[in-house]
């Protein structure tokens, strides 16, 4: 928990960090042990790769976080591509 403690905190933070990462190309493609792909948005730990794939971050436009919760004891953060 810890810094998971306040969502809605949390949820303005990726908001902000997503924004930024995005605008200043700090979005990488990682290796994960376990899907043996995964993205890393800023300084954030990396995360399973969603399966879409784009040629360039410019193609998919602002992002919209949707909800930040809590299930079996991980965060899940969901979202949408603004229009």
């Amino acid at each position: 928990e810890g810094e998971f403690e306040d969502l809605a905190a949390l949820q303005a933070r990726l908001e902000q960090d997503l924004a930024a990462a995005l605008a200043g190309g700090r979005v990488e493609v990682v290796g994960d042990p376990e899907s043996g792909r995964a993205i890393r948005i800023g300084d954030h730990p990396p995360i399973p790769c969603g399966g879409t794939h784009v040629a360039d971050l410019g193609e998919i436009g602002p992002v919209r976080i949707e909800a930040v919760r809590r299930k079996g004891g991980r965060v899940r953060v969901s979202y949408s591509l603004a229009s």
